[in-house]
């Protein structure tokens, strides 16, 4: 029988105190208690996380141990992404773009253009990569991140997250909950490696997640979990008890995981989903490789590691 382990990273800040500050450690959780934001396996041993006051942590180990890396920044960081065991991305506040060509060992900073909160990063190869932020921002780059350009993305909804399943063919999702307004949700897509991008949902459902398995299949998660066998011209509601879920992830066309205060899963392809509750406020999850994964978020006054 195979072993499903989920190692789940979770923190919070209680206090703020700077780890430099003259005669003050940071003492519990370790290694830190900054929210963590992001994280991303380049094997299944080596992962960078990223989160809150320029954190960057790595492993490589599996996730047991974590240590700290120097990110050269105090903006949070809320994405990151690997093409390979080498190079990387990470996103944050304040239009925050850092750049890696040594595995997360060393980071430097690169000019995006904006300063808008950058939410999520996707990279399609070495060269090409997508990055969503708030305002409707989405940046491109074709040079491995050196250089970024912005895009028309048509609306001005801040965008959570963003997919794509080739160079060309990208997914970016979104909304918000500003009370006393109502909410608003969108689904915008590219079939030109963004050049042009069009709204292929647009109504009152908040979207933090997206992942495509093909260019066909695909599954939306925020307000609720729906899914599009059609390249997302129609989306249809698979779980409307999902509200908070904050990201997807997919190994197949049948087994996935959508966390965001609780961990859901199912294994036909989100026509049934299972729900899971650990008391976290799960951010983002990441596949090892087939049968482990790891989620980072926060928790209050607690670490937990679960294995399965």
């Amino acid at each position: 029988m195979r072993t499903l382990k989920i190692s789940l990273l979770v923190f919070i800040l209680l206090i703020t105190v700077s780890a430099q500050e003259t005669g003050w450690f940071w003492q519990n959780p370790l290694p830190t208690g900054n929210n963590l934001n992001g994280v991303f396996f380049t094997d299944s041993l080596t992962a960078i996380a990223t989160g809150n006051i320029g954190t960057i942590l790595k492993t490589t180990d599996g996730g047991d141990n974590w240590f700290f890396r120097s990110s050269g920044t105090t903006q949070s960081l809320n994405g990151v992404f690997f093409t390979d065991f080498n190079n990387g991305i990470a996103v944050g506040t304040a239009g925050t773009i850092l750049k890696t060509a040594d595995g997360g060992d060393s980071w430097i900073g690169q000019t995006s253009g904006t300063t808008n909160i950058l939410n999520a990063v996707y990279l399609s190869d070495v060269n090409n990569g997508t990055v969503v932020g708030d305002e409707g921002t989405i940046l491109r780059t074709t040079d491995g991140g050196i250089n970024w350009l912005s895009q028309v993305s048509g609306t001005g909804v801040n965008l959570k997250a963003v997919c794509f399943t080739s160079i060309d063919i990208g997914t970016a999702v979104g909304g918000a909950n500003v009370y006393p307004f109502p909410s608003v949700g969108i689904i915008i897509k590219t079939t030109d490696g963004g050049n042009n991008w069009y709204t292929q949902l647009n109504n009152t459902a908040p979207r933090s997640g997206v992942f495509f398995i093909n260019e066909s299949i695909g599954w939306v998660v925020g307000a609720d979990i729906s899914k599009t066998t059609d390249g997302g011209i129609t989306w249809v509601v698979k779980d409307d008890n999902a509200s908070g879920g904050s990201s997807i992830r997919f190994i197949n066309e049948n087994i996935g995981w959508a966390v965001g205060g609780g961990i859901r899963k199912t294994t036909d392809g989100g026509e049934l989903v299972s729900s899971t509750r650990w008391d976290i406020g799960s951010i983002e999850i990441c596949f090892l490789h087939r049968w482990e994964c790891c989620i980072s978020g926060w928790k209050f006054g607690n670490n937990l590691k679960n294995n399965k």
